[in-house]
């Protein structure tokens, strides 16, 4: 009996073992399916004199993973510059994400939107550590205590995505990585659209 035993902890310290690697095996297979992230819906020909042709709210719902609406306050706003969509359920929003045009409506004494971007980056870091670059287009950065990405997918035009958490400071607050990762993506799509404006 003695032997029988000392003959099977062997073969139970392999099917025990086999086992693991199996169940990991598995795990590792659905973790990967699952942190793939789904399919960004094709956005619509971007027109810089309307902000809101940037995202969707297709794509909005997509990259936060919930219900998302144009923000009506945003609508009356007399300022056409930018354009809001509220994220979460419309009596508890999680925050709201805005959208605006840099260039060619701010462009002030900046010829083109790579300028217009460059000088709002040096502001930026005047203000404080944070700045991150952000290889988009022609050139773009995150402005991570404010949750803001600013790009210049072309010489003709510039945006800025920005994330405002429910109860944050009306300025932005601090980036998460998650946010990060949505604002790199939404911006990510809006470059490559924006190449052609």
């Amino acid at each position: 009996m003695i032997r029988e035993r000392r003959r099977l902890r062997p073969l139970l310290v392999v099917a025990a073992t086999a086992a693991l690697v199996a169940a990991l095996s598995a795990s590792m297979a659905v973790a990967s399916v699952a942190a793939k992230p789904a399919k960004l819906p094709k956005g619509k020909p971007i027109d810089p004199s309307k902000p809101c042709t940037l995202v969707s709210r297709g794509q909005a719902n997509v990259v936060f993973a919930q219900h998302t609406e144009r923000d009506r306050d945003n609508d009356a706003s007399p300022v056409t510059t930018d354009c809001a969509i509220v994220v979460g359920p419309g009596a508890a929003p999680v925050g709201r994400l805005v959208m605006s045009v840099v260039f060619p409506v701010f462009g002030g004494s900046e010829t083109d939107a790579v300028n217009i971007v460059e000088s709002d980056r040096a502001n930026a870091q005047l203000s404080g550590p944070g700045v991150a670059d952000l290889p988009l287009g022609k050139g773009g950065f995150l402005q991570k205590p404010r949750s803001l990405a600013e790009v210049a997918p072309s010489k003709k035009f510039a945006f800025t995505l920005q994330w405002l958490p429910t109860g944050g400071p009306p300025d932005g607050g601090p980036i998460t990585e998650e946010v990060r990762k949505q604002l790199t993506i939404l911006a990510a799509d809006i470059a490559k659209r924006g190449k052609r404006v």
